[in-house]
């Protein structure tokens, strides 16, 4: 009779094992894509977003005075943010949206552009308003 159990008991802790493994053979391994959360644009440095995913992803972004270089990769990787001159005199925002392949993970940066200097605000012309 302890034969028995203990026959029963290890085909019990056999049978529990290679389910476990058949269970790690079906798993789906969860996409992530990782961003800051916020970027201040700066004229001084390079303005990079650096991404972190386990798959493909893509960046939209909500504005059109903003382009990202590249759009999308896979993995690890950075983006440039490209921004068109500031002449609105005032601070401005926008959302870029990194969404991996298959939809299964959304992360949002927000990107600040800060407000131009006066000066550079005044319009540039060829023309000399000065008399000769």
């Amino acid at each position: 009779m302890k034969r028995i159990t203990i026959y029963l008991l290890l085909l019990v802790a056999l049978f529990s094992c290679s389910k476990d493994n058949d269970d790690d053979n079906n798993k789906v391994t969860k996409e992530y894509v990782v961003v800051d959360e916020m970027l201040r644009l700066s004229d001084t440095k390079e303005n990079v977003i650096k991404v972190k995913s386990n798959c493909k992803w893509n960046a939209y972004v909500d504005v059109d005075w903003i382009t990202l270089d590249p759009a999308s990769g896979e993995e690890k990787g950075t983006v440039t943010v490209i921004a068109k001159h500031n002449k609105t005199g005032a601070e401005r925002r926008a959302n870029v949206t990194f969404k991996t392949e298959n939809l299964m993970d959304e992360q949002i940066i927000v990107v600040i552009q800060p407000k131009a200097e006066e000066e550079s605000l005044i319009p540039e012309t060829d023309d000399n308003p000065l008399p000769e």
